[in-house]
């Protein structure tokens, strides 16, 4: 069973409609493949396998997308610094 927490996370990304791709994740981390990331990191929470690490980045993914749609950051990751 997954906690409200994790559940949230899964809502949030269902059916969201993903930026272009790359979007640079953190300044080490560069996804080209946004869709297959966010599916893989949401079978690693439902699983159990990864879970704490997977619920990291889905959290951080959603801080950027977040910040991203209130204009906070720009729409390409693959230019950032």
């Amino acid at each position: 069973m997954m906690s409200t927490e994790d559940q949230d996370l899964v809502d949030y990304f269902a059916g969201l409609v993903l930026p272009k791709s790359p979007l640079r994740l953190s300044a080490h981390e560069l996804i080209y493949d946004l869709p297959g990331f966010i599916a893989s990191q949401l079978t690693h929470l439902r699983t159990g396998i990864s879970a704490p690490t997977a619920r990291a980045k889905l959290r951080m993914l959603q801080e950027r997308l977040v910040a991203q749609q209130n204009n906070q950051l720009p729409q390409s990751g693959g230019d950032c610094q």
